[in-house]
């Protein structure tokens, strides 16, 4: 099969992870898969410099500045029209529509780009959902989605049109279901999969409790919450927070004279931090939480986890066999995090550290649903099914 996967951009995030990995496996497995990226300047080239045996194809649209101050000003007087994406389509169609049996789309604007061109050729699509929809949809209802008019019909239109659909979490099913309603017939559950890199062997100072954070470097990731209940815990415990960014650059300068706290900045391989610490923890605000990829590899660590209950975050944590949680989750009412229910949790792996080594081997249990080879198997069934 020739499978086109396509992606808005290439920066450092768990959707863009997931194409890059996809696309590794399923050539692994014999298959013709290459990547599309929409915006050839929105991507981390260290990242994808990890992997320059994917053939990526990158889009570059002349004076883009220009475009998008057109698209704006469009948006402006209410034109339900986009330049950059109908001359996105018009690329698309000239260079790939068919050489490709599968488009496999991964974000809102691209899914609904590529329905755009399969209306008039012919090729199957399917998508995977990352959380982009709901977050759009709430942007929608409350008003404030001001840059891509009339979602509501965009969403039926796609609702139509898509062969398959792709979700990571049960809230997912329910957006598909109840706003969009797409039939459960054309929805398949498919968690992302994780192939690791080798890790070092790296040994933790057994005297300091090590708790750590790795996500995107941006305020609704929860990091000042974190920091907050990190510094009522006792002095013999250690933070590392693994991300980079202007926010983060900010929140270093503010806590410079802490020394238990370590700013690593970016990294490309997290799992060398990740090894180091006793708790992995995600304070997210984000209410579109699906899949966290940070989960998945702090699971792959065999550490516990206490992360914001989203999406399919509990479930993440649990050993399918025996029901057991490698962690905790802590209530979120959809603005506030209950601080309270997570310094209590830490305090409580702080005070027993038996508890820990349980959860570890509960962790490396609840890994094993993100085995990339099951997620790529899945995807080659779901590939097979459009075309035979």
């Amino acid at each position: 099969m020739k499978i086109l996967i396509i992606t808005e951009t290439l920066h450092e995030g768990g959707a863009e992870l997931f194409v890059l990995r996809l696309a590794r496996a399923l050539r692994a497995a014999g298959e013709d898969a290459e990547v599309l990226c929409f915006h050839r300047k929105s991507e981390n080239r260290v990242m994808t410099a990890m992997y320059a045996d994917i053939p990526i194809k990158r889009l570059s649209l002349p004076l883009i500045s220009l475009i998008d101050f057109g698209d704006k000003l469009l948006a402006k007087l209410k034109v339900n029209f986009t330049i950059k994406y109908f001359l996105i389509g018009l690329i698309i169609k000239k260079r790939f529509v068919g050489r490709y049996d599968i488009f496999h789309s991964n974000y809102i604007q691209a899914d609904y780009c590529i329905d755009s061109i399969k209306r008039k050729n012919s090729f199957k699509h399917i998508i995977t959902i990352h959380g982009d929809y709901s977050a759009f949809y709430d942007q929608f209802i409350r008003g404030e989605l001001r840059f891509w008019l009339r979602l509501d019909n965009k969403l039926k239109r796609l609702a139509t049109g898509v062969d398959r659909w792709v979700i990571i979490s049960e809230e997912q099913r329910q957006f598909l279901r109840n706003i969009m309603n797409v039939p459960d017939g054309k929805i398949a559950k498919i968690y992302n999969g994780f192939e690791p890199a080798a890790i070092q062997d790296v040994q933790i100072t057994k005297n300091n409790f090590t708790i750590g954070m790795v996500s995107r470097g941006v305020e609704k990731k929860g990091w000042q919450i974190l920091i907050d209940v990190f510094l009522k815990l006792p002095e013999n415990t250690r933070l590392i927070l693994v991300g980079g960014g202007e926010y983060m650059d900010q929140l270093k300068a503010k806590y410079v004279s802490e020394k238990r706290i370590t700013f690593t900045g970016f990294q490309l391989d997290p799992l060398q931090w990740l090894v180091q610490m006793h708790v992995f923890v995600l304070p997210t605000l984000f209410p579109f939480e699906s899949l966290p990829t940070v989960v998945i590899e702090a699971l792959y660590c065999g550490l516990p986890v206490i992360a914001t209950k989203l999406g399919d975050i509990e479930n993440m944590i649990t050993d399918e066999n025996t029901d057991k949680k490698a962690g905790f989750v802590i209530d979120f009412d959809g603005k506030n995090l209950d601080k309270i229910q997570l310094y209590e949790r830490l305090k409580y792996l702080y005070d027993n550290p038996e508890v820990i080594y349980e959860m570890k081997n509960t962790a490396k249990a609840a890994f094993q649903k993100f085995q990339m080879g099951k997620s790529m198997k899945s995807y080659r069934q779901e590939y097979k099914k459009l075309l035979y």
